[in-house]
């Protein structure tokens, strides 16, 4: 499928909130920025963003790239009940269902992105809907993601 996007490491977990530490490396794939400023943001790029509210015009997608990020870890409650969603729903997994806030607690800005944009060190707070859904991610745990707020979820 081709080379991932984020290291992330999970920084806390507790009742329905998940706080991660996402580091983009990938020069394609500036996702923070867009969801951020919106893709084909345009204007003076030459400073970095700094720790901002995400627009109501990127909520849904900033909900999908933390849906797909969770996901990426591997087996949780989560993952599990998304994919009992999808069964079970014609209109398959939401991640609006699932994820209730994304939120931009810090930004390191690393360097520039291929484009108009930049990639961060960010750290994310995700409200989950349900406080189950928290059960199998661990602190301290790390792995790779390939997210992209581009508005699919996919499970595998």
């Amino acid at each position: 499928m081709g080379s991932d996007y984020q290291r992330i490491k999970i920084s806390a977990v507790s009742d329905a909130l998940l706080v991660l530490e996402v580091t983009e490396y990938h020069p394609d794939m500036a996702a923070i920025d867009w969801i951020l400023t919106g893709k084909g943001h345009k204007g003076d790029r030459a400073a970095p963003l700094t720790v901002r509210a995400i627009p109501a015009s990127m909520a849904s997608r900033a909900r999908t790239f933390a849906a797909q990020l969770l996901t990426e870890y591997g087996d949780s409650d989560l993952k599990t009940a998304a994919r009992r969603h999808s069964d079970e729903d014609e209109d398959g997994h939401q991640a609006d269902t699932f994820i209730a806030d994304v939120a931009v607690r810090a930004l390191e800005p690393l360097q520039r992105a291929n484009g108009d944009g930049w990639l961060y060190r960010a750290t994310l707070a995700i409200g989950l809907t349900d406080p189950s859904w928290t059960r199998g991610f661990a602190v301290g745990d790390e792995y790779v993601a390939r997210a992209c707020p581009n508005g699919e979820w996919y499970l595998d």
